[in-house]
């Protein structure tokens, strides 16, 4: 939310929606910042009718005594086309809970801090809106490809990641499925069984190892927890899975990918052997 010039509060200030109601558009709901009053004891929490309110503004309301749906149907009762509420404890103020269909008008809470700023510098008048949410990308931040591009695009479900030993090359491991689906087997599609190795200085491709054994109906698909070994002569990955059948577990612990990093097969075909970075 904002509050105008030449106001000593002016400026914009973050705040939290609430769990009813709409919330704010973009382009927000503009008009004179008015202090509730009840009438009460204490009348600026506003849990009572409103006395004079002025229609057609925002109503500032304090935190307090009765709850926040309570607030917001007393403002909106009175005229008011928006609700700020000002937190009465420290800290970032959360999501304001409650429900109540009748609710229109949108309503959020800002620190206790800024409340009092605020309010020490009415009159004014301000701004209730949303800030735009950054653009949603085509694929998710978790989808590998997104991070290391074209070269993991048919890659679902990045999982884990590590450095060789020595840290000159990048290792990528997914999990076709959430890793809790049988998806490497002999008759899925190759990549699922693939491990993906870059450069890390450049992020180029550097090769890739196609895991040997197609697993069973009965197994899951992960790779995870793997470190890089280091050797006189080569890298060596001892590579880990969850999978409810031991047997699947205890062979990929068993497997080494010993020999050098691999080079890209044709296309649908698996890595063979390289020299790339071999130790």
């Amino acid at each position: 939310m904002t509050i105008d010039a030449p106001s000593a509060a002016a400026g914009t200030y973050g705040a939290s929606g609430a769990a009813f109601g709409p919330a704010p558009d973009e382009a927000g709901i503009a008009g004179n910042v008015v202090p509730v009053n009840d009438g009460s004891a204490l009348p600026t929490e506003g849990c009572g009718p409103l006395v004079g309110f002025p229609a057609g503004a925002i109503a500032l309301v304090d935190r307090g005594t009765c709850g926040f749906v309570q607030k917001v149907s007393n403002a909106q009762a009175a005229g008011a086309t928006a609700v700020i509420i000002a937190n009465n404890v420290s800290g970032v103020p959360g999501t304001m809970g409650g429900t109540d269909p009748t609710i229109t008008i949108p309503a959020v809470m800002v620190s206790q801090a800024d409340g009092a700023t605020i309010k020490a510098g009415l009159l004014a008048t301000g701004r209730v809106s949303s800030t735009p949410l950054p653009e949603i990308p085509d694929r998710s931040c978790h989808d590998t490809g997104a991070i290391l591009g074209d070269a993991m695009k048919s890659v679902t479900i990045g999982h884990s990641a590590g450095f060789t030993w020595d840290g000159e090359v990048l290792i990528f491991g997914h999990e076709p499925g959430g890793g809790g689906q049988a998806q490497c087997q002999a008759t899925s599609p190759l990549v699922n069984r693939t491990l993906f190795f870059f450069d890390a200085d450049t992020g180029a491709p550097a090769g890739s190892f196609v895991d040997p054994r197609p697993q069973t109906s009965l197994e899951n698909c992960t790779w995870h927890n793997y470190n890089v070994v280091p050797t006189d002569k080569r890298y060596v990955l001892p590579p880990a899975t969850t999978s409810p059948a031991s047997a699947w577990s205890t062979s990929r612990r068993r497997q080494r990918v010993r020999g050098r990093l691999c080079r890209p097969g044709p296309a649908g075909q698996p890595g063979q052997p390289g020299r790339h970075r071999a130790r």
